[in-house]
């Protein structure tokens, strides 16, 4: 395993308390709180392009609960979008077995998807015949402000680096887009009642646990301002859900990054 810095202040964390072997950590500069060691890179690319990672999550049919409950969320989340962007080109950055992406073209999307695993990119471009990129956004190649919508679901809390990740993404959305993404909340009751057991740790995947206030500073930093934040699981787009929170952001108008 790797050891992990603060993304944003590069700085080791203070321990908090270990979890399996992992340790949990806190920044002692921003309060960010992370998984201290990581799997190398080819230990990660294994555990991702494994079948049984996306089968564990999806079951193998379309009709399998699982899937049934995830387009279930799609069009709760396709809903909220919808109040701010009816239509447009939307890119799905995790895109997993594309259920999400084959809601949104059902209602009249233009769909693109991202995806780090081989097995789940075959699936979905099988099954909903999509047009998904198997790797990682930063080298997609897509046209400058090209995307009206971004959505990333479960997926900023895996990624290596957020502050390169959010800059690519700032790269290919237009102006007038919108960013919309959902983490499990590190603030929430669920993780706050029982932090050393907290199912949505899974430090082997999860390297940033986010709270709304670290969560919205992040977005700040990379010139993205969230407009709603919805964390209750009686909220449609966080639909059941109980520690998890979705947020809808839209770039800053007129903002420099200078990290």
């Amino acid at each position: 395993m790797e050891e992990v810095l603060c993304f944003r202040c590069q700085k080791k964390g203070e321990l908090l308390f270990y979890h399996q072997k992992y340790p949990i950590v806190k920044c002692p500069i921003c309060d960010q709180i992370f998984t201290g060691k990581k799997l190398i890179s080819n230990e990660l690319k294994d555990f991702y392009n494994d079948a049984r990672y996306f089968k564990g999550m999806y079951g193998e049919s379309k009709y399998h609960p699982s899937q049934i409950w995830h387009r279930i969320v799609a069009r709760k989340r396709l809903k909220l979008i919808a109040q701010f962007q009816a239509k447009g080109k939307l890119l799905d950055i995790g895109s997993g077995y594309g259920i999400f992406l084959a809601v949104a073209k059902h209602y009249g999307w233009l769909v693109w998807g991202v995806e780090l695993s081989k097995p789940a990119c075959d699936y979905a471009s099988s099954l909903y015949q999509l047009n998904i990129f198997n790797g990682e956004v930063e080298v997609a190649n897509y046209p400058d402000q090209f995307f009206d919508v971004i959505t990333s679901w479960d997926v900023l809390e895996h990624i290596p680096n957020p502050v390169i990740f959010l800059k690519g993404v700032r790269r290919i959305i237009k102006k007038s887009g919108y960013l919309a993404l959902s983490v499990p909340n590190v603030d929430s009751f669920a993780a706050r009642l029982i932090p050393t057991k907290w199912w949505s740790l899974r430090p082997e995947q999860h390297l940033w646990h986010f709270s709304p206030k670290t969560l919205s500073r992040l977005l700040f930093e990379q010139g993205f301002e969230p407009v709603l934040c919805a964390k209750s699981p009686f909220n449609g787009p966080n639909f059941t859900r109980i520690d998890n929170m979705v947020v809808l952001a839209q770039p800053i108008t007129g903002f420099n990054s200078r990290t």
